[in-house]
């Protein structure tokens, strides 16, 4: 029973006594564990790769996933429609909307997640997900973008960028964000004085030219400010957004996981400077594993 809903839970089509998959690496290492688990338990199991399941054509079969996704989805769009309604209903939704949107994203993520070919409900679903998550954000927000000055990229190339010692999760990703997409030649220095010089620029410090505005982290802030747009990094806002203020206003799981590995580097080394580069390594990782979709 146990190996029956862990079949389920990766999203098998169940055919004549088969079980069928989408080939990938990652599935053809999960049916090798599976048959030494069965073994474990004096079963058998036998799986195999194929080009063709006859009679069925390969269109037949993934029309055959389609099908089983758009049944799974059915419960999910209930939720998102009555969301939906409880959003037009109080105009001041934020809490009660944003747990709501919460426990729907999680469960439309393990859906979409063995939604292999991406059914055309699943799609819908994802979309509409979207626009309330908008929809609650601009409600949220304390602070709107035209409320931060736009700031011009070339006036802040070659400077020294000041912080704080000991850098972590908000100064760091800051950091990663000046060095890949502001300025590259960005050089860091690091004091709790912030000295008004024309060629230091602060951030993430007590009257710093980049840090905390209302509720967004100083990352957030540098994003708006110099009118960066990537999805990616817009993920990765989020991220910092949840581990910086401790607000939970996002679906972010991988967050834990980044917090542990950044509090080791910063445990590690004694030099600011060597924290900073060995971070930028996690989130170069990061932005690439988000970029590509995976």
């Amino acid at each position: 029973m146990r190996i029956w809903r862990r079949l389920q839970n990766e999203g098998v089509l169940s055919l004549n006594g088969s079980y069928i998959l989408p080939y990938d690496d990652e599935r053809f290492e999960l049916c090798q564990w599976l048959r030494k688990e069965i073994e474990s338990l004096n079963g058998t199991m036998n799986f195999f790769i194929t080009q063709q399941f006859e009679p069925l054509s390969n269109d037949d079969l993934i029309e055959m996933f389609n099908q089983q996704a758009e049944l799974s989805y059915t419960d999910v769009e209930d939720k998102i429609k009555q969301l939906q309604q409880l959003i037009e209903i109080k105009q001041d939704n934020d809490l009660e909307a944003m747990a709501l949107f919460k426990k729907i994203k999680k469960e439309f993520d393990e859906l979409w997640k063995i939604d292999f070919f991406k059914a055309q409900k699943g799609i819908i679903n994802q979309q509409e997900l979207f626009k309330i998550e908008l929809s609650i954000e601009s409600y949220t927000r304390s602070i709107s973008q035209e409320s931060i000055p736009l700031c011009n990229i070339h006036d802040y190339q070659n400077k020294q960028w000041l912080t704080r010692p000991k850098p972590f999760i908000d100064r760091m990703a800051s950091a990663w964000l000046i060095r890949n997409f502001i300025d590259q030649q960005a050089n860091f220095i690091f004091t709790n004085n912030s000295d008004d010089t024309s060629n230091i620029v602060s951030y993430d410090m007590d009257d710093a030219n980049f840090t905390h505005v209302g509720n967004l982290c100083t990352f957030e802030v540098m994003l708006l400010s110099f009118g960066i747009k990537d999805s990616a990094l817009a993920s990765i806002a989020k991220i910092i957004h949840n581990l910086d203020l401790k607000d939970n206003r996002y679906m972010t799981p991988e967050a834990y996981g980044v917090e542990i590995i950044l509090s080791g580097i910063r445990h590690k080394y004694s030099f600011d400077i060597e924290i900073l580069e060995h971070s930028m390594i996690v989130f170069d990782g990061l932005y690439q594993n988000i970029k590509s979709g995976k």
